[in-house]
């Protein structure tokens, strides 16, 4: 009994911490973004509350109006406001979630007892880790949300936009998790036709505009709505202004269309089937997208492998690769000669392939691999940081350094493969929940297929899961939110085709050891949030980075001034760190305070350098404290800690500075001989 009761308690908490964690992350990211559209936390709430509430009335009209702008919210947001940024998904997330929550706000989670033990491990680690590399990254110093002159990178970056993208990255994982439970409790148990009508078919029409204006900008006018460089590369971005994850979300939805025509009744069904299908293709050869090309042929693939092994005879099975044959020559004749404004896939492709010889091959798979160095960065990570990883939302933040470290300079991007990119973000111990259920999943394809009318529809969603993962090994097109709530939607569809629910019923740990795996996922969890913590407050730190990489990196000092007749000094707050380039011999410091009260009231001050304290004092006058410190050998930069117990302010003494003084410290100065 009280087993019972303890897996129930932690199976709701842990549910409720995952809730809690991803309203964080998106307030965090609603407030951070804020300056490039005043509105927006207000509106993001507002969309929230709305759909929360309405959603207990209405929650199927409430979910499908959500999902509805799954594809087109960017160009709405283009057509509303003139421009779009990322950080205005919010609001369409924002009411999903809400939709969402609306019908099960406290309740333990859904998902099959196959599926939950590694899905809330997942989930967890990256709810309990981005905080971390959140503060991490303002130096765990509140006063640097909002700097405009730091920067995080040797390629710039703002701490602000750090955080921004770190609480992005976690939402997007943390949403797909919840949106994956809550199909579960929703659809699990219902008919499958109420799951098409109230999740597929919105998307569906969602899909199909987006598909739709994407075609339109292909072959008639770029500009329609796009955003970024993409018409001047002569690739549609679609609804989405993003070319790369338009071409994706068409290349997942052809097959998906015909799972969905093939659901219907009558003559529809093909009209759906058949109409979506090339239309999602006029939409994938707009956008230019090899790697939506090659998805798309891998989707296209299952489709014919399925419907040929479906069909009763020989002489079927004949007729329909004729048929598919003539189609496709007929479609690809059309794409390559229409009048078309855009590159097709193809051509780019062809461009990037070497010349058939076996040392251009073997060159060729290496680049494919290494992809601009971040493939070598991404190992680099992995080896530093092997047990906790970089961060939820940090590969991209810190790639430029790491692709210098692996000899070259590159700009932000990621791993150019998913799973080195989630292993170099969440490292082993985070990584244990999703490596399980991608296994588990892998394996749960292989061995199921629809029975009867079932089996074509679900062979093409089979198709569409195989190809994203198969991409996912050349990019990571899940860092768009519309594509992996897209794929969590394609993994329950699948599952409510094929899965027979006994087969989901067979847990990880035997029945009797279902505490020990709750005590197992808070051990990994918390393991790897204690990791996380100890790196971002050692070598993952910023300044530590800086030192590290090579760059500038100050916050806490003020200007420098430059007293006639003395030496030139600047004031520093109370926390005050730089990275400064290392001289030769000895730094010289040369420190003072000028509180009033000091003589009653001493004032400690510290110093460090490279982590080592170096000063340590209680001042209780205004008298010159001067320390040589060694540089060590071979540095060529060194990194300056300063702390004050307290500071003081002019103002309040009769002055018109209204600065918050620490220590005063000279400019650096580095001494060869000290005898001078």
């Amino acid at each position: 009994m009280a087993v019972c009761v303890y897996s129930s308690s932690v199976n709701r908490v842990s549910r409720l911490f995952v809730i809690v964690s991803m309203l964080a992350a998106a307030a965090v990211e609603a407030t951070l973004a804020a300056p490039e559209w005043g509105p927006l936390p207000t509106v993001t709430v507002a969309a929230f509350l709305v759909a929360l509430v309405a959603g207990r009335v209405l929650p199927g009209l409430v979910t499908a109006a959500a999902l509805c702008f799954t594809y087109i919210a960017p160009a709405v947001f283009t057509l509303a406001l003139g421009r779009f940024r990322l950080a205005h998904l919010l609001v369409w997330i924002a009411a999903l979630f809400g939709a969402m929550l609306a019908t099960r706000p406290l309740r333990g989670w859904a998902f099959a007892p196959r599926w939950k033990w590694p899905l809330v491990v997942w989930a967890l680690a990256v709810s309990a880790s981005w905080p971390i590399v959140a503060l991490r990254e303002i130096d765990f110093n509140l006063a640097l949300v909002g700097g405009g002159r730091l920067a995080n990178s040797i390629a710039g970056g703002l701490p602000t936009e750090a955080v921004i993208a770190v609480a992005g990255a976690a939402l997007t994982q943390g949403l797909g998790l919840l949106l994956f439970d809550w199909l579960y409790a929703r659809y699990r148990d219902e008919p499958i036709e109420r799951f098409e009508r109230a999740v597929v078919a919105p998307l569906a029409a969602s899909a199909l505009a987006a598909c739709l204006l994407g075609a339109y900008q292909g072959f008639v006018d770029l500009t329609l709505l796009s955003g970024g460089n993409w018409p001047q590369l002569g690739r549609a971005a679609g609804s989405m202004v993003d070319a790369n994850a338009f071409g994706m979300i068409a290349a997942l939805w052809g097959p998906a269309f015909v799972a969905a025509g093939l659901a219907l009744r009558g003559g529809r069904r093909w009209l759906l089937a058949m109409g979506g299908f090339a239309l999602a293709w006029a939409g994938l050869w707009s956008s230019g997208s090899r790697s939506a090309l090659m998805a798309g042929a891998i989707a296209f693939l299952f489709i014919v492998y399925h419907a040929y092994t479906a069909l009763p005879s020989r002489a079927h099975r004949i007729r329909l690769l004729g048929g598919v044959t003539v189609l496709a020559a007929i479609g690809l004749s059309v794409l390559l000669l229409a009048p078309a404004e855009g590159r097709g896939p193809i051509r780019r492709l062809f461009s990037a392939l070497p010349a058939p010889t076996a040392a251009n091959a073997e060159q060729f798979v290496r680049a494919l691999w290494n992809r601009n160095y971040y493939g070598a960065a991404a190992m680099i990570m992995i080896r530093e940081q092997p047990l906790a990883g970089v961060g939820v939302g940090a590969f991209t933040l810190m790639s430029p350094d790491y692709t210098h470290l692996a000899g070259s300079r590159e700009t932000f991007d990621n791993a150019q493969n998913w799973y080195r990119h989630q292993l170099s973000e969440l490292g082993l111990i985070g990584s244990v929940g999703w490596v399980v259920w991608v296994i588990l999943f892998i394996g749960t394809l292989v061995r199921t297929r629809g029975a009867e009318a079932r089996y074509l529809p679900a062979g093409a969603i089979k198709g569409a899961l195989v190809a994203l993962g198969a991409i996912s090994m050349l990019g990571v097109p899940a860092q768009s939110t519309a594509v992996t709530l897209t794929f969590w939607v394609f993994a329950f569809w699948y599952i409510v085709l094929a899965v027979p629910r006994a087969r989901e019923n067979r847990t990880l740990v035997p029945p009797g050891g279902a505490a020990w795996g709750w005590v197992l996922m808070v051990v990994l969890v918390a393991a790897h949030a204690a990791v996380t913590l100890s790196a971002a407050r050692g070598a993952m730190r910023v300044p530590q980075r800086a030192l590290r990489i090579g760059w500038n990196y100050t916050y806490g000092f003020y200007d420098l001034e430059r007293p006639q007749g003395g030496d030139a000094y600047r004031w520093t707050t109370k926390d005050a760190v730089t990275v400064i380039p290392a001289g030769r011999g000895r730094l010289k410091l040369t420190l003072w305070i000028a509180h009033p009260d000091a003589s009653d009231r001493p004032v400690d001050v510290r110093v460090w350098r490279n982590g080592e304290l170096v000063v340590q004092a209680a001042l209780r006058d205004h008298a010159h404290l001067t320390q040589y410190v060694p540089v060590p050998e071979g540095a060529s930069r060194l990194l300056i800690r300063t702390w004050v117990s307290r500071t003081w302010r002019p103002s309040d003494h009769g002055s018109r500075d209204t600065r918050e003084l620490g220590m005063a410290i000279t400019d650096w100065t580095f001494v060869e001989d000290l005898s001078r």
